[in-house]
């Protein structure tokens, strides 16, 4: 398990989520996303989740990931959760 925090640099819009979402899905390992001091958990891998849930500009986000291939997605959520 890999835990990160990324501060949101940009407003999320769909197509952003979208993304988001696509490239999560494209790895093993679990994929989540705690707001508000870890009192809401997302799955990142649903889209529907990250847009039921806003994450507004500047929040900070804590990811985590769980399994084999954690570090390669951590890698690349934080990349786009901070770009």
């Amino acid at each position: 398990m890999r835990v990160h925090d990324v501060v949101v640099k940009n407003d999320l819009d769909i197509q952003k989520l979208k993304m988001i979402s696509t490239e999560a899905g494209r790895y093993k390992s679990q994929v989540y996303a705690y707001l508000n001091g870890n009192e809401t958990q997302i799955d990142v891998k649903s889209l529907l989740g990250l847009l039921f849930q806003r994450i507004p500009k500047g929040a900070t986000v804590s990811l985590r990931t769980i399994g084999t291939d954690d570090l390669e997605a951590m890698e690349a959520m934080c990349v786009l959760f901070e770009n």
